[in-house]
């Protein structure tokens, strides 16, 4: 048996109770004798990813036998599915929104520096019906990016490590709401309040007091994106 099925069928059995090619054709919606076919080929790349989301194996796991067989349970606890890089062209036209996520860091704190052109880490597939629900629309939006929260200063509502859904579209006060900006060279995620004459920084945590961005410091502000919403991953200090 090729060794990415035999991978397959150790973790259905494992993490999903499934004991034969019927059982876990019928969970990943595809035919027993698709199945069985991979048992000679190999599992196609639709096939791994689907494993991936419906019975919480990855996809790289499954492939490679490197790394560990079931993906980070922040992720499959809200539905989504970590995807390689590799798969995203072929699978973005399946039934899941690519988002991408990039190697930087926005501050609920004191700023942090970023860099200029930041590097590609992942990509996270999001079902199109769950999509639907979180964006209003199925379709992938152009500008919906992901980004890394460092500090403590937003939560409850943006917890420390969590990764941060924004739209990049967005670069201009659109009503309160939380924002991706610099501000003299540091990136944060506040919520930002206009008042008259200044803007409010606001952290959510309330040991951290607010500050105030003035019209002329408005000046050397960029807003970057606004916040959508927060995929938490549940770490522990070892």
């Amino acid at each position: 048996m090729e060794n990415s099925t035999a991978r397959l069928y150790q973790a259905a059995k494992k993490l999903k109770g499934l004991i034969n090619p019927s059982q876990i054709a019928r969970a990943l919606n595809t035919s027993p004798q698709t199945v069985k076919n991979w048992e000679s080929r190999g599992m196609s790349k639709e096939g791994l990813l689907k494993a991936q989301h419906v019975i919480g194996v990855s996809a790289h796991w499954l492939e490679t036998g490197e790394g560990n067989m079931v993906i980070n349970s922040a992720i499959s606890e809200l539905d989504c599915s970590y995807t390689d890089y590799e798969y995203k062209e072929e699978f973005q036209a399946q039934d899941f929104i690519i988002i991408d996520q990039f190697d930087i860091q926005v501050s609920c704190g004191p700023g942090v520096n970023n860099a200029n052109y930041p590097d590609f880490i992942r990509s996270i597939s999001i079902p199109k019906d769950e999509f639907l629900e979180w964006f209003g629309r199925s379709k992938a939006i152009p500008g919906i990016q992901l980004v890394t929260i460092k500090g403590d200063s937003m939560e409850p509502t943006l917890p420390n490590r969590s990764i941060a859904f924004v739209d990049s579209n967005i670069n201009k006060f659109q009503g309160d709401g939380i924002y991706a900006f610099v501000l003299d060279g540091e990136a944060y995620i506040k919520r930002l309040q206009k008042v008259p004459g200044k803007i409010i920084a606001i952290s959510d945590n309330p040991i951290y007091q607010p500050f105030y961005i003035t019209s002329e410091m408005e000046e050397r502000m960029h807003i970057a994106a606004k916040f959508i919403r927060v995929l938490p991953f549940n770490m522990r200090e070892l």
